[in-house]
């Protein structure tokens, strides 16, 4: 690395800091994000690499008359209303990349070939590109709900807009699509063109901003995957076992009749309920909006009693939590409940091909880096930011004198709140 005014110290800090800054700006989908975990992360918190977030509860609200025809005398009584102040919980784990290289003394000593060209970019992109690859198979398919288009079309964003209004998400969109997804929409039968990014979006995300549409920022994110949708969903898929009101849970489970036996239900899947809607972000029923659920883990079917694995479920009703979905159904008691036998839909059409894409508001997505402790008795430099933190850890072998460099970048990336989050899906069979 090059000496500045012999100061080798400075020259690996000038090293460390221009990987970061290569870095950082590479990850389109870090751009737009909150770091609700900064205070989380530090020395002495026993976390284990897993950091919990906790969403408050939106209470339970209600309108009641007081006056005049159709008045209840109930309506002031808040008798059996609860009072909880309920959080449900989050968890996100660790992640890091890595990178090793060694180098020998003469290359060291003589510079051979330039900094910036042979070593910090192409190793700096590399990470780059694991990182954002990792945030997108993780988080494509952590929504809380789904809009699929059965042809390239225009319409399909639009709706996913409308919808993520609908909930009343806080407005601060931003939508990720590959270049093949937005190839496919030039056959669009309504046509239009993306506005031209404002100043601030295209210095954000650079050549991968493609625009703004339905008041949205649309990205270039090439890792967001080709869906194939297997034969696993039979001709009356059914719920196999009551579903009644949780707490939600990471092992929330819907356990579903009519599944082709033998075949693989894959992550991603998307499918809705008969009588389950979506809600607001406060859990106000929207009843035009049917709630869709997606496979949140690959699961081998059996005819009967396939569990299948989907974000947690919060139901209206329950004590306090903030319910995430609207059940019509009801038990005996008055309790909301997913009867066994209800009809279940899936959205997409076996054997088909769907170009996948993400919208999300940007307080779903938390990014918060953090640093290991340093590696004793080797040298080690850190160049940390609000985007990314980078250490690199050098250290030397006396047989040969070559000289190693470890380069880590670690941080969590999550989807935290899949209520303002929307996966699209778009039929591309007949075009691929």
């Amino acid at each position: 690395m090059a000496l500045i005014n012999g100061k080798y110290d400075s020259a690996r800090q000038e090293f460390v800091d221009r990987m970061n800054a290569q870095v950082s700006t590479a990850i389109p989908f870090i751009q737009k994000r909150v770091n609700l975990g900064k205070n989380q992360i530090t020395k002495g918190a026993r976390t284990h690499g897993i950091m919990q977030l906790y969403v408050p509860a939106s209470g339970n609200a209600a309108v009641g008359q007081v006056s005049g025809d159709g008045a209840s005398s109930s309506a002031l009584d808040l008798t059996g209303r609860s009072r909880s102040s309920a959080f449900y919980k989050v968890e996100c784990f660790a992640q890091n990349a890595s990178d090793i290289l060694e180098y020998s003394g003469f290359e060291e000593l003589f510079q051979i070939g330039d900094l910036q060209k042979d070593l910090i970019a192409p190793r700096g992109l590399r990470l780059a590109h694991v990182i954002e690859q990792d945030l997108v198979s993780r988080n494509w398919f952590k929504a809380g709900g789904a809009v699929i288009s059965d042809s390239p079309d225009f319409a399909a964003l639009s709706k996913v807009m409308a919808i993520l209004k609908s909930v009343k998400a806080l407005g601060d969109f931003t939508g990720y699509i590959s270049p093949l997804f937005q190839s496919y929409l030039a056959t669009s039968p309504t046509r239009v063109d993306f506005s031209l990014p404002n100043e601030v979006v295209y210095k954000m995300y650079g050549k991968a901003s493609i625009g703004i549409f339905a008041n949205c920022s649309w990205v270039d994110e090439p890792f967001m995957p080709e869906f194939k949708m297997t034969g696993a969903w039979g001709t009356e898929v059914t719920i196999g076992e009551d579903i009644t009101a949780s707490e939600g849970s990471d092992t929330d489970i819907i356990v579903l009749n009519g599944l082709t036996a033998g075949e693989t239900l894959k992550a991603g899947t998307p499918f809705y309920i008969e009588g389950v809607y979506d809600v607001t972000m406060s859990g106000v029923k929207q009843s035009s909006l049917k709630k869709w659920f997606i496979v949140q883990k690959d699961v081998a079917c059996t005819a009967t009693g396939t569990e299948v694995k989907v974000l947690p479920m919060y139901f209206n009703g329950s004590d306090g939590y903030q319910n995430n979905m609207w059940v019509d159904n009801v038990d005996e008691s008055g309790q909301a409940v997913i009867a066994a036998g209800t009809k279940v839909t899936c959205g997409l059409k076996a054997d088909h091909i769907y170009y996948t894409g993400i919208v999300r508001d940007t307080e779903a997505f938390n990014w918060t880096p953090f640093e290991w402790t340093k590696v004793h008795s080797l040298e080690n430099t850190t160049s940390s930011t609000d985007e990314l933190t980078i250490q690199v850890v050098t250290g030397g072998e006396i047989i040969d004198r070559s000289n190693v460099m470890r380069m880590d970048v670690p941080y969590f990336g999550d989807i935290v709140d899949p209520r303002a989050v929307r996966t699209l899906y778009m039929d591309g069979t007949d075009i691929a």
